[in-house]
Order: C-alpha cells, then sequence, then structure tokens
C-alpha cells in the first residue's frame, strides 16, 4: 500500500469555490459600497461648498463693516454716530447664525445710509455692499 505525504507547499490547484448564490451576495456588497461611498463623497462636496458659500457671505459682511465705517469717516459724523457703528459691529461678532449677521449687517448699512445721505458716492457705495451680501445669501440659500 502506497500513502502520498502531503507537504504544506502542495497544492492541486483547486481552490475554494463560491456558489451562485455567494457570487450574487458578494456582487450586491461591491454594488452597495460603491453606491454608499459616492453618496458620501457628494454629501462631503455639498457641505464644502456650502461652507465656501457662508464664508462668502461672512467676507461681504466684513466689507460692508468697512464700507460703512469708511462712510462715516468721509461725511465726518460725529463720536456718537462711530460708537453706534461699533455697537452694530460687536453685535454682528457675538451672533451665532448666519442669519442674524446679515440682518444685523443690514441695520448697520442702513443707520450708515442715514448718517451719510448727503454724499451720492458713499450712499452708492453703502447700496454696493447691501448689495453683495444679498447676492452671497442667496446663493448661500439655493444650496441650502
Amino acid at each position: 500500500m502506497s500513502f502520498e505525504i502531503k507537504r504544506p507547499g502542495d497544492t492541486t490547484g483547486d481552490g475554494a469555490r463560491l456558489s451562485a448564490l455567494g457570487k450574487r451576495v458578494v456582487i450586491a456588497l461591491v454594488i452597495l459600497a460603491v453606491v454608499v461611498s459616492i453618496l458620501v463623497f457628494s454629501r462631503v462636496q455639498a457641505n464644502r461648498r456650502l461652507k465656501e458659500l457662508a464664508d462668502d457671505v461672512l467676507a461681504a459682511i466684513d466689507r460692508a463693516e468697512l464700507v460703512c465705517t469708511n462712510a462715516l469717516s468721509a461725511v465726518g459724523a460725529g463720536d456718537q454716530a462711530v460708537a453706534t457703528l461699533r455697537d452694530l459691529a460687536g453685535r454682528i461678532a457675538g451672533a451665532k447664525q448666519l442669519e442674524d449677521k446679515v440682518a444685523l449687517a443690514q441695520e448697520m448699512i442702513t443707520y450708515a445710509l442715514a448718517q451719510a445721505g448727503g454724499s451720492q458716492a458713499q450712499v452708492d457705495e453703502l447700496n454696493g455692499a447691501r448689495n453683495r451680501i444679498l447676492l452671497a445669501m442667496q446663493e448661500y440659500a439655493k444650496q441650502q
């Protein structure tokens, strides 16, 4: 009687095979993993875009604050007007929600318009600042 000694490195060439059901399950899992990864990636991209648009709104608000300060300086507004503008700027910085910041910035621009009513150049600058905020906020609202 002869017998064979099989060593660990000796293989017959036949490996384990999946059944038809096993193949379908593996294919379904691969497809599911691809779909989930695409959804996660698109969600991350959408959040990143929304963050960029929020940053654009904040930049427009910062620019509006500078325009308001320049407008009051150009028309020679008094210390009370400058103090009110600083108070509004502090309230903008303290606001948590973007919509609150926009509302306070609009209030600041309206106040500066009342102070700089005699200077058409300053009125145009302030209206431009208001329009920049509104356009940035519209783009932000579209993405939400």
